[in-house]
């Protein structure tokens, strides 16, 4: 209810367990990540949940980036982010 007054235009969905379940894409995007690169790593620029090799990246450099994206998010928002991958 807090982020619904803070930020109307939030996106979430009800689940089926009565919990909420907030859009990371709205989250990333809302941030300013959609379309960014940093390095060779960045963000493609049609969905904010993608995140691009662009150029010879190393697997620690995308997952650098992926985590200061999920840090942004947990600072501003309080929403710890869970990658859906499998990271090794």
């Amino acid at each position: 209810e807090t982020l619904e007054t803070d930020y109307p235009d939030i996106k979430y969905f009800d689940t089926p367990n009565d919990q909420i379940k907030v859009s990371a894409a709205w989250l990333i995007e809302h941030l300013g990540y959609k379309g960014v690169q940093n390095g060779s790593v960045g963000t493609y620029d049609k969905h904010a949940l993608v995140l691009v090799n662009r150029s010879g990246a190393t697997g620690s450099e995308v997952w650098s980036f992926a985590k200061t994206i999920m840090d942004h998010v947990q600072s501003v928002f309080g929403i710890t982010l869970e990658p859906e991958v499998l990271i090794l």
